[in-house]
């Protein structure tokens, strides 16, 4: 708005009132006003935000500070909080509580402004701002749980910001309890820990992983895993795939259970395997396939478990092979011929053993195209 008139030695200005002082409204075009964030022509400024922003205001007029003012926050309004970490470990980790507070026009409020936290249990503690920021690091209860801080001036306080503790896994008892029943073969098995709880008396809650390590008379390692569930580590064992008898040491984080000692019953097979036996003649040998090989389940032996067998033709010398099983089958050729039978037949393996007899076979003209195991 025109303010009033100014009589010069060469011509009349008009003033005008903006913000908090009078400029000549001539030299509007070549004034600025400055703030912290940057500068503004003057004719803009009445109209902006920047208006109302608290802190030093300065004319400048041919590159000239020519006023300066420091305009004052208006009292306190809105108070963000922010903390972290979400989750602290109980009796380690400190937590960091941060407040922001604004005036009703967005300005930071100004320093030294009183706050108050409320940390989690009854606790309060007392603060100031420093650049319309005030925070807090503080050592939380040793208690697990989710707390709830929050902090207040004078007249507004701030929404409830949340945290956890959580327990301190670095200081547990792990405990493996016995097996009190020696597993059934070809069934599943639970291994179980105590209830688990840290040097505070944290329970360490669901969901914890941790590993279970099963060291092998041969000192090979068998590693699985497990959640803890009702504060309870446990892990689920499939007794069919692991050696008769291990010590059982439980892992989590950095710390390792005394070992106890695990057996399991051993798997056996069912029937003798059946045998398929085809002349080779063109190479005076037989080509033998045996299997399936059943457990007591009805289920096939594991690829990969070792067997031995050996075949004795009537005043021939014992030939022996050794190798594996493949889908449940055992193949193999050995030197004989039909004049030779009946043969003698030996089957080893951990699962059983059995003594078979061969009393004939079929005629095959070609070679099989199989490898020997």
């Amino acid at each position: 708005m025109i303010k009033r008139l100014t009589n010069s030695s060469k011509f009349f200005v008009a003033c005008l009132s903006i913000g908090w002082i009078t400029v000549p409204s001539l030299a509007m075009a070549e004034m600025y006003f400055s703030d912290a964030f940057g500068l503004v022509e003057t004719k803009n400024f009445e109209d902006s935000k920047r208006a109302s922003w608290s802190g030093v205001q300065e004319l400048i007029y041919q590159n000239k500070v020519v006023s300066q003012h420091y305009s004052e926050p208006k009292k306190s309004d809105t108070l963000l909080t922010f903390i972290g970490p979400k989750s602290a470990v109980a009796g380690k980790d400190d937590v960091h509580a941060v407040t922001i507070i604004q005036d009703r026009l967005g300005n930071m409020v100004a320093d030294n402004t009183d706050v108050i936290y409320k940390l989690g249990l009854p606790k309060f503690v007392d603060t100031f701002t420093q650049s319309g920021i005030a925070d807090v690091i503080f050592i939380p209860q040793p208690n697990a749980g989710t707390f709830h801080t929050g902090a207040t001036t004078k007249n507004k306080q701030s929404a409830r910001a949340e945290y956890r503790i959580v327990p301190d896994l670095d200081a547990l008892d792990l405990i493996i309890e016995p097996v009190k029943k020696t597993p059934l073969p070809e069934a599943f098995s639970s291994v179980q820990s105590i209830p688990l709880k840290d040097k505070y008396e944290n329970p360490i809650g669901d969901g914890v992983a941790f590993q279970l390590h099963l060291k092998h008379p041969d000192k090979s390692t068998t590693v699985a895993t497990g959640v803890s569930v009702d504060d309870i580590a446990r892990s689920r064992l499939l007794t069919r795939t692991l050696y008769n008898e291990a010590n059982v040491f439980a892992w989590l984080g950095n710390i390792q259970s005394e070992p106890i000692p695990f057996f399991f019953q051993q798997i056996k097979l069912n029937v003798p395997p059946k045998i398929t036996a085809t002349a080779l003649p063109s190479i005076d040998a037989v080509e033998f396939k045996l299997g399936p090989f059943l457990t007591e389940a009805g289920h096939m032996l594991n690829d990969g478990t070792p067997l031995s067998v050996s075949v004795t033709f009537s005043g021939q010398p014992k030939q022996v092979l050794n190798g594996w099983l493949k889908d449940g089958m055992f193949n193999a050729i050995f030197l004989g011929k039909r004049e030779q039978l009946p043969a003698k037949i030996f089957v080893s393996a951990e699962s059983g053993q059995f003594d078979l007899n061969l009393e004939s076979f079929v005629t095959k003209e070609t070679i099989p195209e199989w490898r020997i195991q």
